[in-house]
């Protein structure tokens, strides 16, 4: 399972795919406070999955 981040712009994206498919993603426009809103964000997008985080073997991070 990977979690791929991309906070490089004022547009915060998140994904969680395997090796088949994505299974979630969300983007969202926030107001510079991308640390505040992304931990939140993550740990619904793991939930709503049925995913936790000893099954994620990779995280990656977009760099902009």
């Amino acid at each position: 399972m990977i979690l791929a981040l991309d906070t490089s712009t004022q547009w915060i994206s998140l994904a969680l795919a395997d090796e088949n498919s994505v299974l979630a993603e969300h983007t969202w426009r926030t107001t510079n406070t991308h640390t505040a809103e992304l931990a939140p964000e993550i740990e619904r997008t793991l939930r709503a999955s049925g995913t936790s985080t000893a099954s994620l073997r990779a995280v990656a991070v977009a760099l902009g």
